[in-house]
Formats: C-alpha cells, structure tokens, sequence
C-alpha cells in the first residue's frame, strides 16, 4: 500500500502545482465557464448537448476534489478505501 499512497500522493502534488500561480488560475478560469462549472448544463430541446455538458461539468469538478486533497492525508484515506469503511473509488481520497 505505501507505493500507491506514494502515487496518490505525487498526483495530489501534480494538480497542484499544475492550476496553481497565475496561469493555472487563468487555465482553472478558462476550464470553470468551458465546463458549465458554475452555469446550467440544460439546453432547451437537445438533450444529447445537455448530457455532453453534464460531461464537461464532471471535469471541473474532479479537478477542484483533487486540488482540495492533501499529500499528507492520501495514506489513511487509502486505508479507509481499501478496508471498505469508506466509498469504493478513489475520490474517496
């Protein structure tokens, strides 16, 4: 477990410094209205375009759960995931 705790943890670090300083929150900007983040994904009489919205909007949305994690709590979340007391997917972390 502690190499995929390692793992986790260098991709918590990743999200970070990828959307962190001024550009990435230009690109975070940029992503949040791209993604229907904070607008509503329903288009009036095309369904398939509000589901590919939908689609978009889950993007954002991972992005801002992994930039909210911490490296250093990613070993006992990891824990708690595989021992079945939390979730079953890695969001969990």
């Amino acid at each position: 477990m502690a190499d995929k705790a390692e793992d986790w943890q260098k991709l918590v670090i990743a999200f970070k410094q990828a959307f962190s300083g001024e550009s990435g929150q230009r690109v975070m900007d940029y992503l949040s209205y791209q993604c229907y983040e904070n607008r509503n994904t329903f288009v009036d009489g095309n369904e398939d375009q509000g589901q590919r919205n939908l689609g978009r909007r889950e993007i954002i949305l991972l992005i801002r759960e992994w930039l909210s994690k911490e490296p250093q709590n990613i070993p006992e979340n990891l824990r708690r995931v595989e021992n079945g007391n939390s979730g079953s997917t890695m969001s969990e972390m």
